[in-house]
């Protein structure tokens, strides 16, 4: 049988929700009729995945370019390696790898949006780069055969621009994130020095402004409930200022990136997201694979999730994400846990993204 050989074109392989969606769809796409060959546009980082993509059986190539120069030079070097395998499907990640993709001619093309760029793009750069990007983006997008959004959301928000795109929802890998019990969140907080008894409250991502964390930590420092704790799991631009900011409360804990994401989330008891703008966010469906209720701001995405849009509270208002934290710890615990993990098999499972990218791919080669 004859494989169909798809290019995935990336920043780099860090471990990000991108990466991570991409590290899915590699791993459980039908190896009986796809090849996965992976560019890597820029030196990796500390926190990469290339071991385990290797592991997995992917050809990667790493073309070592600055961010400035692989907009100008990664295309030709690109298409070659493309030439070279013979492949079939070009699907970029990413502003970088749209840039590339949009450029490239005699190749079947695909993209992913991992975000809304009219919002991500502002608080990641500032409202005039950030508006500049986010027309450039949308602008070269029309030069790719396929562009799927990560969430429906997102394409609804793209629809109302004018813009109209596919979709294919991301999804967890439910054989990693596997729902917990109490002996084993017992064991592991004695692991992880987490507090025994008391109910804890997990918060995963990268610190930054778009995230919000300042919220969650006034939100906690106001309650000041001795047997509430929130753990802040991640690193970033804001760390420090979150740092300050939390006075060394007791009840705020931070333990910077780690590498057992799935042992703090097994830990836990509840998830909060208070993020201003996101695609369809893995750390959210990471939590609801392993059964743990969500608190989630009201954005688009998140609502997307929630059956229960009481556990939703506006990102900008303090003493409503108290509320909404009261009203959940308030639910049958064993309820929530239920309908978190049916929501992930029904719909969100890294197993039926796949099919649905694979759909697609299928699809994109008839055109």
């Amino acid at each position: 049988m004859v494989k169909t050989k798809i290019l995935y074109v990336v920043p780099n392989l860090k471990r990000c929700g991108p990466i991570n969606i991409l590290y899915n769809l590699a791993k459980y796409i039908d190896k009986d009729n796809y090849e996965i060959y992976i560019v890597s546009l820029s030196p990796q980082v500390e926190n990469t995945r290339e071991d385990e993509f290797k592991n997995l059986g992917c050809k990667l190539y790493n073309l070592n370019l600055s961010k400035i120069k692989s907009i100008f030079c990664a295309r030709r070097k690109v298409y070659e390696i493309a030439k070279e395998n013979n492949v079939d499907i070009i699907h970029s990640h990413g502003l970088r790898p749209d840039i590339i993709n949009s450029k490239i001619k005699n190749y079947k093309t695909i993209s992913t949006l991992h975000n809304y760029p009219y919002d991500d793009y502002k608080m990641a750069y500032g409202k005039f780069i950030g508006y500049i990007a986010s027309r450039y983006h949308v602008k070269i997008l029309k030069n790719i055969d396929k562009v799927c959004a990560c969430s429906k959301s997102i394409k609804d928000m793209m629809d109302n621009k004018g813009i109209n795109i596919d979709y294919v929802k991301n999804g967890v890998d439910d054989k990693v994130f596997t729902p917990t019990n109490e002996n084993e969140k017992y064991y592991l907080r004695k692991k992880l020095n987490l507090p025994i008894s008391d109910r804890i409250f997990i918060v995963i991502g990268e610190f930054n402004i778009r995230k919000n964390l300042s919220l969650i930590i006034d939100c906690f420092k106001n309650r000041n409930n001795r047997d509430e704790k929130v753990v802040f799991i991640g690193n970033g631009k804001t760390y420090e200022q979150s740092v300050k900011q939390s006075k060394e409360n007791p009840n705020i804990i931070f333990k910077g990136r780690v590498e057992n994401v799935d042992e703090y989330l097994k830990a836990s008891d509840y998830y909060i997201s208070s993020s201003l703008a996101e695609g369809l966010p893995n750390s959210v469906l990471e939590a609801m694979s392993t059964g743990i209720p969500c608190i989630l701001s009201n954005i688009p995405p998140h609502e997307e999730i929630l059956n229960d849009k009481n556990q939703l509270f506006n990102p900008k208002d303090m003493k409503e994400l108290s509320k909404t934290i009261d009203y959940v710890v308030s639910k049958d615990y064993q309820c929530l846990k239920k309908e978190c993990i049916l929501t992930i098999e029904n719909t969100l499972s890294a197993s039926k993204m796949v099919v649905n990218y694979e759909a697609k791919y299928e699809s994109l080669l008839k055109i």
